[in-house]
């Protein structure tokens, strides 16, 4: 919804859902057994957001992104 309000305006907006092990997830039940390995670091989701913010993007608007790892899930 505030993707096509904001169009008219030139301006995208997008949500990025990220996956990974944080000072914030880590106190969940069973997150230290699950997100194990590199995937799950939270630097992996700077490239994604870099990429949004960039020119490269300006065309995408209005989706959501999951992201952990090497995998981007585009959600419908």
């Amino acid at each position: 919804m505030i993707a096509r309000e904001l169009k008219k305006y030139g301006v995208t907006a997008n949500v990025v859902c990220p996956r990974a092990l944080t000072r914030m997830t880590e106190s969940m039940p069973g997150a230290a057994d699950y997100m194990q390995g590199p995937e799950w670091d939270p630097e992996n989701i700077a490239p994604l957001v870099c990429f949004l913010a960039s020119d490269a993007a300006a065309d995408v608007s209005g989706q959501v992104f999951v992201m952990w790892g090497t995998r981007i899930h585009l959600m419908q």
